[in-house]
């Protein structure tokens, strides 16, 4: 075992400290954290489905390309 004196309370203080980022993590909301399963704002303006997207493709060498496709 480890023989620091004081590693009873060092133990503690990193259990504390673990278990109130766990309560900030799963009260976020109240604090301001918006949950990954939300929409960010870009989603909408990047995938607006009221527009046409194109994509242009440009490659160089088509012929290479197509040799290494599998």
């Amino acid at each position: 075992m480890l023989k620091h004196k004081s590693i009873d309370r060092i133990c503690i203080v990193v259990i504390v400290v673990a278990l109130v980022v766990t309560l900030l993590f799963m009260n976020g909301e109240s604090i301001g954290l918006v949950p990954a399963s939300k929409n960010p704002e870009y989603v909408t303006r990047l995938f607006d489905k009221t527009k046409v997207h194109t994509v242009d493709i440009l490659i160089d060498d088509w012929d290479g390309f197509l040799e290494t496709a599998i």
